[in-house]
């Protein structure tokens, strides 16, 4: 099993919107708003790292209002 945390920082005013759309996303296991360089941090459960990729870029990178992503991997055995 991989797990993914996903750090995003989001278009300005655009924070509570993307965190509300994100929420609804159940490919997400957690969303929470953060303060600092970013904006939200998600956590991803998957398969694999590929499955990961597949979230970040299909239900996190491709909403408008998303600026920037960091994914921090970690794997769990």
């Amino acid at each position: 099993m991989a797990i993914g945390f996903v750090l995003i920082r989001t278009a300005p005013s655009l924070e509570i919107d993307l965190f509300h759309e994100l929420e609804q996303c159940g490919a997400l296991k957690d969303v929470t708003l953060i303060f600092g360089e970013y904006d939200i941090i998600a956590k991803v459960d998957a398969a694999d790292e590929d499955a990961i990729n597949d979230v970040v870029l299909d239900v996190i990178r491709s909403r408008p209002g998303i600026e920037l992503t960091t994914t921090l991997l970690t794997y769990r055995p």
